[in-house]
């Protein structure tokens, strides 16, 4: 049992997990069904991108030995040798790219290479040099829509599925800053640069409030162009988006400032639109 707990934090089976659903989502809104194909293209990208987690915990190892929020990783504990790591890594590679591959097709198994690419080649560096390395390393969360979306059998450029993935691009970036604000001065210690170096607590603040009212405008795109097709998911959906807003204006803006009543809630939002979107492209 303890094997696995490792092996779950190695993976960060969380985010793991909401990468597969947002896959899975890409996927229903094209096809409109819940089939064998869908399952495989969400444990696809699961398996791909509990490769690039665990790639990315190898990359910054000696980083998370400094971070009270990550030193008790399976690598900073020495619960996993570097070695050790590695093959588990190529492993969920090769399975993760056989399962794409065989189960899915083509165009879903490039952008999955292009994502592992872009998280561990592009961004995992970059953040190590500026803190504005969230905004090019948001497209990482942005296309898994796609990748559903290409398993599918559909065209991933269609104005659908990018207003979706646009949607999630423009929600990782304030989805971070307030993961940053919550352990600025853990990232301190390990030498990442923060929004914090740059920005005092209020201006951080009002900045990730209005990355938050973008995404929210974004999100309503998928009302104006009539891709919720249901009167009820139309309607779910801008509940939800005028809840968080009126809940994130409070939190940020007002008297009694908590970001991180936000973080949690932000991850509430994603998580009931992506909901919203599979029940309504399942009853088209």
């Amino acid at each position: 049992m303890k094997s696995l707990r490792v092996f779950l934090a190695f993976i960060k089976i969380r985010i793991s997990i909401s990468v597969s659903i947002t896959t899975l989502a890409g996927y229903i809104f094209c096809s409109g069904v819940f089939e064998s194909a869908a399952f495989w293209a969400a444990l696809g990208v699961f398996l791909m991108a509990s490769c690039s987690s665990a790639l990315n915990e190898l990359q910054e190892m000696k980083y998370d030995a400094n971070m009270d929020r990550t030193k008790t990783r399976p690598l900073p504990m020495k619960l996993y040798s570097p070695l050790q790591g590695a093959s588990i890594i190529v492993v969920l590679f090769l399975l993760a790219s056989f399962i794409l591959y065989r189960f899915t097709t083509i165009d879903a198994l490039l952008l999955s290479w292009f994502n592992l690419f872009w998280y561990n080649g592009i961004y995992t560096p970059m953040k190590r040099f500026t803190a504005f390395a969230v905004v090019p390393g948001s497209v990482v969360g942005a296309v898994p829509v796609l990748i559903g979306w290409a398993a599918s059998g559909g065209e991933w450029y269609h104005l659908n599925p990018l207003v979706l993935s646009f949607f999630m691009f423009l929600w990782q970036v304030p989805h971070f800053w307030l993961l940053i604000s919550k352990y600025a001065a853990d990232y301190k210690n390990a030498g990442f640069p923060t929004m914090a170096d740059h920005f005092d607590q209020e201006q951080l603040s009002r900045l990730v409030f209005v990355w938050i009212s973008s995404t929210i405008l974004a999100s309503l795109l998928l009302v104006y162009f009539q891709m919720l097709s249901s009167i009820a998911g139309k309607s779910f959906a801008v509940v939800i988006n005028l809840w968080f807003w009126w809940i994130s204006y409070a939190n940020l803006l007002g008297k009694e400032k908590k970001p991180r009543k936000v973080f949690i809630l932000i991850n509430v939002f994603m998580l009931l639109l992506m909901i919203i979107v599979i029940i309504d492209s399942l009853y088209r």
